[in-house]
């Protein structure tokens, strides 16, 4: 992938979405801490790798485009 510029345009959608899913992750690994329940973060810890691949997709739109 070639370097990006210092600054992107990224989509809000796709930035809320990274965020929330970062947030739910740490309610479940903060509850599998106390519960000693660890499969309950699985599903919180996809949801995070679709939305992190949701933003590689549009940062490699943005080198196409600037490319």
């Amino acid at each position: 992938m070639p370097a990006l510029p210092h600054t992107v345009p990224v989509d809000a959608a796709i930035l809320r979405d990274l965020l929330a899913r970062r947030d739910e992750l740490v309610r479940a690994i903060t509850a599998g801490m106390a519960s000693d329940d660890w499969d309950q973060v699985m599903t919180p810890f996809e949801g995070l790798l679709v939305a992190i691949k949701r933003l590689e997709e549009s940062l490699e739109a943005v080198v196409r485009w600037t490319v």
